[in-house]
């Protein structure tokens, strides 16, 4: 299953005395957002949060990787929680349980 592709954006429209906050991409909308409390912050959290997602993994991934394949940076003596967070959290990233 893929997702639509990023980047994604946030706009406003006036709707009803409301504002409606839609989510989208070059191929359309994505999620909208009335009626909600702290929609505007929501839909920009979103937004940000699914832009930034392939990045952060990859990132997290090779740290992972660097500091499992390289013993001498110290890396791999971290915290032990230090590491299993970053673990955990490239696991949630990729849909996996805990």
């Amino acid at each position: 299953m893929s997702h639509t592709p990023v980047p994604w954006k946030a706009s406003s429209y006036p709707v009803n005395r409301m504002t409606q906050w839609v989510i989208h991409s070059d191929d359309g909308s994505i999620a909208s957002l009335v009626r909600s409390n702290n929609a505007d912050a929501n839909a920009e959290f979103i937004v940000r949060a699914c832009n930034a997602h392939e990045d952060l993994l990859k990132a997290s991934k090779a740290i992972a990787q660097f500091a499992a394949s390289n013993p001498w940076t110290g890396l791999k003596d971290a915290p032990k929680e230090l590491l299993a967070n970053l673990t955990a959290a490239i696991r949630k990233a990729e849909g996996e349980p805990k």
